[in-house]
Order: C-alpha cells, then structure tokens, then sequence
C-alpha cells in the first residue's frame, strides 16, 4: 500500500494524524449493479453510490445467460466516475456479487462465452446425473450446503465435455481478475460452489472425481480479506488508480452484508431481502445434523470463521416475473403501485408456496405466475389497470437486517430444534 497523506487535525494542533485511506466497492446484483465511493468527513465514514446500472439474464436462443461484458462496461464507468471525485487517490476496490454463477476462462484469462445465469433450465438433468454418482445425503454431509439445482457443481456438470478443462472463476472474482487481481475462489464465495469440504474447508476431492469435474480447472481458495494484486490495464493510467489495491472481501454479498449488521450477542438471525430471500443465524461451527439436512438448510461461509446457517426463499424474483407477465399482457405496474392497490383489498383465499422449486427456474414459471395472476387479478382489476411509462425494476439491493429474540440453544444443539 502507497504511503498515505498527512493532514492537520485541529483537535490535535499541530499534530499530524494519517488520513483514512478512500475506498471503492462493488457489488453486483441480479438486477441492478451499483459502485459506491467511501471517504472520510471530520472522522466519519461517509459512502456514495456513484454509478447504478441495470442488469439482467436474458435468453438469446442458447441458454439463459448473463452479459457479462455489459457488466464490465458498467462498473468501469462507475470506477471511472469514482476516479475523477477522488484524486488524492484510491486506496482498493472490492467486489461482491451473487454467488454460484461463474466465467470459463481462455488462454487470456478472457471469458470464452457469456456466463449462464442459475435459473438456466440445464442443471435439471446435470443434478440427475450427479446424484446418481453421488448421493445428495453425502452430499451435504461432505459440505453441508442445501441442494438447490442452481449449486456450482451441476452448473459445471452441465458444461460440455470439451470446457471441462478450462479454468473458472465466480463472477465477484473475475471482475477482480479483469482488473489485474489473480484468479481466485474467495472462501465464502466457494462455499455455495457445493464442493467445498465443510470440515476441511478445501475443494473436495471425492466430489470433483465422482461428478468427473476437473479440480486443476478450480481457482486457488483465498480467504476473505485478501489483497490478491493492483490495478491494472487502462484504469491503472488515471491518476486516482496508479496504487490501487485488489482486494477480495467476503465476495457473496450476502456475507459481506452480515459481516456488516451492528448485533452483537447470539440471539439474533437475519433476513437478506433481494431477488432471493434468506432466512437464518450466525454459528460458530457447521450444523450438519439430520434435522438439518432433511430440512435443507444451509451452512455458508461467513466473515471470522462464522458460519451462515441459513435457507433460500425465492424472494423478489417472484414479484419481477409477475410484473413481467401482466406487462406482457399489457399492463404495466410498478412497485409501489402493488403496495398501494394491496393495502385495499382482502385477504387471499389461499396462499402460494414461494419455496416450490418451479418459479425458481427460468423458462418454467409460466405457471406459477399465473396462479399468482389469477389469485391476484380480482383485486387487482377493482383498482384499475396499471399506467405510465415503464419503470425501472424493483431495488434488488439487498437489505438485510437483525431480528432479535428470546436465547437460542447453542450451535452444536441447533439442529435439534429445528
């Protein structure tokens, strides 16, 4: 790290205190993007989002996939926004993103073709097929993550036989990598890969060979917090970047976002609202009990050796695809006009199971939004149709914060209760 300046503290007189250093974050989201500057203001923190774009998976005729080159167009104007309000200069960026998608790499460390989304219908089949080498049960006993069909593994599983030795790398991390940080895996990033070792906390090798997945194509494992190498390529030109640091943070957002909740104590859990929603607590050590796995819950790498032991509820994804398909039928409604018309309509006759697998996946949640449509359009029509121009999609910013409530058992009887 460069040298930083001196300023004046008037508290201090004459004494010279060390300025805080400025910082860049990035984090990636499912629908939008955002790049947001921190500084230092008479001693307090003060953060700015200075570039916000918008993002989406869309399917071209081959797959479901993102525009990765589209999102590093957008955080390099965001970066460079940053850079023009910073000068004095910028100490390092970090990134952090939605876990389990990932780039295949080419000799240049380019990607080889537009990543896909999770939600791709693939891993249907590639699951099947790993589960019949494997057992789920074995599984989650050798990672003791929740068995979802968007995991890493039946992700890479459904890869062609020929990409299988191509190295890859997360999202999170590639953007890092673009910028000159060497390819790694960030631990609570590699955790959702579902081939992580809960215990050991390294690639599994009983996992890679029974899915025939090739281990040397995994990234190297870096823990959270790990500066992996500056800037480079044309940002590293502007003034603000010549000493900037690549620094790896807890690349799943999420975990970045509990690592940051003020609680203290153990008799707290947390709600992350976003595109997905997810439910759960802070454990000093995994839960892999039998309760735990018949329940599919989750042990996901947190910030200090925690671990999150949480679930996934399809959150906001479910309301985006209602809105896209009473557009398609040409009504339009934003958000807050969902809010409004709801606060005057009844109660629903029945409720919609938000954790069946069906809407989760694209191209499959025909169905479930019309259940939604139907058992919402009464209401919905008493208020009128939508109008105005398109809008903007929902904030998928996570938020995320503490619910506080009675003692919990302690974590290695957690699973117990559940």
């Amino acid at each position: 790290m460069n040298e930083v300046s001196r300023d004046r503290d008037p508290a201090f007189g004459d004494e010279l205190v060390a300025k805080r250093p400025v910082l860049v974050a990035v984090d990636l989201g499912a629908e939008s993007c955002r790049v947001s500057l921190l500084r230092w203001t008479e001693g307090q923190p003060e953060i700015r989002l200075i570039h916000r774009f918008a993002n989406s998976a869309r399917n071209d005729g081959d797959g479901f996939r993102w525009d990765i080159a589209a999102i590093q167009d957008g955080v390099e104007e965001g970066l460079h926004a940053c850079a023009q309000l910073a000068p004095e200069g910028i100490a390092a960026i970090g990134v952090d993103g939605w876990a389990v998608d990932y780039v295949r790499l080419g000799p240049e460390g380019q990607a080889v073709a537009k990543p896909f989304c999770y939600r791709d219908q693939r891993t249907v089949e590639s699951q099947n097929l790993v589960h019949s080498r494997i057992a789920p049960d074995r599984l989650y006993e050798l990672t003791g993550i929740q068995i979802l069909a968007l995991n890493t593994l039946y992700q890479l599983r459904a890869d062609g036989d020929a990409e299988q030795n191509l190295p890859w790398i997360n999202l999170p991390e590639f953007l890092l990598h673009r910028l000159g940080g060497r390819r790694v895996s960030e631990y609570t990033n590699a955790t959702h890969t579902q081939l992580l070792g809960v215990r050991d906390q390294v690639w599994s090798p009983e996992i890679f060979e029974a899915a025939g997945l090739d281990v040397s194509a995994a990234p190297p494992l870096v823990n959270p917090g790990t500066d992996i190498g500056q800037m480079q390529g044309h940002l590293a030109s502007l003034p603000a970047f010549r000493n900037t640091r690549l620094i790896a943070p807890a690349c799943h957002g999420t975990a970045s976002a509990i690592a940051g909740i003020p609680a203290q104590g153990d008799d707290w859990a947390f709600i992350s609202s976003g595109t997905w929603s997810l439910v759960g607590c802070v454990l000093r050590s995994a839960c892999v009990t039998e309760a735990a796995r018949s329940r599919n819950f989750s042990n996901e790498g947190g910030v200090g050796g925690r671990i999150y032991f949480l679930k996934n509820v399809n959150g906001m994804w479910l309301l985006r695809q209602c809105i896209e398909h009473w557009r398609s039928q040409g009504q339009t409604w934003t958000v807050e006009q969902l809010v409004d018309a709801s606060a005057n309509v009844d109660a629903p006759k029945g409720l919609l199971d938000v954790d069946d697998p069906r809407p989760a996946v694209a191209g499959r949640h025909a169905g479930a939004d019309q259940c939604a449509t139907e058992a919402l359009r009464p209401n919905l029509h008493s208020r009128g149709r939508g109008h105005g121009a398109q809008n903007d999609p929902p904030d998928s910013s996570q938020s995320r914060r503490p619910l506080r409530g009675g003692p919990r058992e302690r974590d290695q009887h957690l699973g117990k209760n559940l």
